[in-house]
């Protein structure tokens, strides 16, 4: 069961109960009442009072953490105003205003709850009891609570929280056609109110300034009259059947005849500390009617009878709905599931490339490997293409050594051999042959060297005589070296036509012609022998 702290703030007192609250009831463990110092001002040091209250709980042994609060009937305003028949949800707004038009003080200087009263049939308007408290008690019960290391978690007025105790008693008529009559009394004030139904439908409260309770019973009668005299609205003193004073039989022995004589409503005492669901566990008060309204806030917090009062979570307008909110949500949804499909979408889509990529390696890697493995091959084929690029083309050369051969009938050449250049050495062209004059040998070598293309130039030659050949006596052999700018030559492929005739390109040598240079001189050594 968690402990509960019920308190009541009285101008110049504290009362409070400490207890357990449960589902099934209420457990009260200790009662107290703390005189507060004269030098203590709440209203102006709300912090150096809820020290002073802290210490006060922690001498009583009060654990509780957590607290009801309950204001005095006297700091109140309660007013009945008879509302045009609005829905309950339009009634705060307008309970709101008619408040704003009737109050003396500023709204915004008051705090402010109202009970809806039971619509009567027919009655084209509905009642409501609007009670009002200055916001700044509200405040400093607050700010005190609080510096007493305590959660205040309702604040109520007195007269409310007292008719949950007259509610649970077995004599109560539930009919709402008929009023109860509850009085409770503290010290000098009286407070006085009727109960129709569930409901608080008059509250008032007066202070009686005889000493004595001789004294005093006459004036609390004389108000109680007064008060049921001036009943309009929901509930006439015809229709108050019952009266309830709750307190003690010393309190109010003498008052419940005298109230039942003159009021003629039965009357019974009823006292809050043995109320149906409370158990109590200490010492019991004397005044034990000044704690009804405490016993009352504490059996709403098990199982509530009343319509409450709650200054802080009154009655508000219920809360529209937000339709721009709706939207935005939806809006927000609907984004959420575009962002998944796009997100959906691009993670399948990154996944295929992924996967391509993959493949795409897994290609290159195997690509690599091969063309790792073939690198040495390569390797021999580039250094194949060098030495072919680097090769001369000796068959191509041949047929452009053949443009300046001689007849044959005058020259020829028994070898021919081509040699590949070494290092600085150009390529050259090592001929041997045979000729019918010593001259022919020696012209033959001039025509090639002095040709106007000046592709080769003699590096060696020499002539001498043979007898292997009668017709061609002199043997001779000549090497031609090949120049670097000599352009390049190219087997002709092309095949002849057959209606034309091939002639050689070999230069031929006028019959005639006399020889010159050292063939000359050659030639005229040969006739002189």
């Amino acid at each position: 069961m968690p402990d509960l702290l019920a308190l009541e703030f009285e101008s110049n007192k504290v009362l409070g109960i400490d207890a357990q609250v449960s589902p099934t009831g209420v457990r009260i463990r200790k009662c107290f009442e703390l005189e507060i110092p004269e030098s203590l001002d709440l209203a102006t040091n709300p912090t150096e009072a809820g020290e002073w209250l802290k210490q006060q709980l922690k001498d009583l042994n009060v654990q509780a953490t957590q607290a009801v609060a309950t204001l005095p009937r006297e700091i109140a305003v309660a007013r009945h105003i008879a509302m045009p028949d609005v829905p309950d949800e339009e009634l705060p707004e307008l309970v709101k205003y008619q408040a704003g038009l009737k109050s003396a003080l500023p709204l915004d200087q008051l705090a402010l709850d109202f009970l809806p009263l039971p619509k009567a049939e027919g009655d084209d308007a509905r009642d409501v009891l609007i009670t009002t408290v200055p916001k700044q008690a509200l405040q400093e019960i607050k700010a005190i609570t609080e510096a007493a290391g305590l959660q205040v978690t309702k604040v109520g007025l007195s007269p409310v929280s007292a008719a949950e105790v007259a509610l649970r008693s077995a004599d109560h008529s539930t009919d709402t056609a008929t009023g109860s009559l509850v009085v409770t009394r503290h010290g000098p004030r009286v407070e006085i109110s009727i109960v129709k139904g569930a409901n608080v439908v008059f509250s008032h409260f007066t202070q009686i300034a005889s000493p004595t309770e001789s004294d005093a019973n006459p004036a609390i009668i004389a108000a109680i009259a007064r008060s049921m005299m001036g009943l309009t609205g929901p509930i006439t003193s015809q229709e108050v059947a019952h009266a309830w004073l709750l307190g003690s039989q010393e309190e109010f022995g003498a008052l419940a005849p005298a109230l039942e004589k003159r009021l003629n409503p039965s009357v019974q005492i009823l006292d809050p500390f043995e109320t149906s669901g409370v158990t109590v566990r200490t010492e019991l008060p004397l005044n034990r009617s000044a704690y009804s309204a405490l016993v009352g806030s504490l059996l709403a917090q098990s199982q509530p009878l009343a319509a409450p009062v709650d200054y802080l979570a009154p009655r508000r307008p219920p809360v529209k709905p937000n339709h721009a909110r709706r939207r935005a949500i939806i809006g927000t949804v609907v984004a959420a599931c575009l962002a998944i499909a796009v997100g959906g979408t691009m993670y399948f889509k990154i996944n295929k490339l992924n996967k391509t990529i993959a493949d795409m390696r897994a290609d290159k890697k195997r690509l690599d490997e091969l063309a790792e493995r073939g690198e040495p091959i390569l390797e021999k084929v580039q250094l194949l293409d060098e030495w072919t690029a680097d090769r001369q083309l000796w068959l191509d050369e041949m047929a452009a050594l053949n443009r300046y051969l001689p007849p044959t009938d005058r020259a020829f050449f028994n070898q021919i051999q081509f040699n590949l250049g070494t290092g600085n050495n150009p390529p050259k062209i090592s001929l041997d042959g045979f000729s019918r004059q010593r001259s022919d040998a020696i012209e033959l070598g001039e025509r090639i060297i002095r040709h106007q293309d000046q592709r080769y130039g003699l590096f060696q030659d020499g002539q001498k005589p043979d007898d292997k050949d009668p017709y061609h006596p002199w043997k001779f052999d000549m090497e031609l070296l090949l120049n670097e700018d000599a352009p390049a030559v190219k087997l002709t492929t092309a095949k002849p036509k057959a209606d034309s005739k091939t002639e050689a390109v070999t230069p031929k040598t006028p019959a005639d012609a006399p020889p010159s240079g050292p063939a000359a001189e050659e030639k005229t050594e040969e006739t002189a022998s």
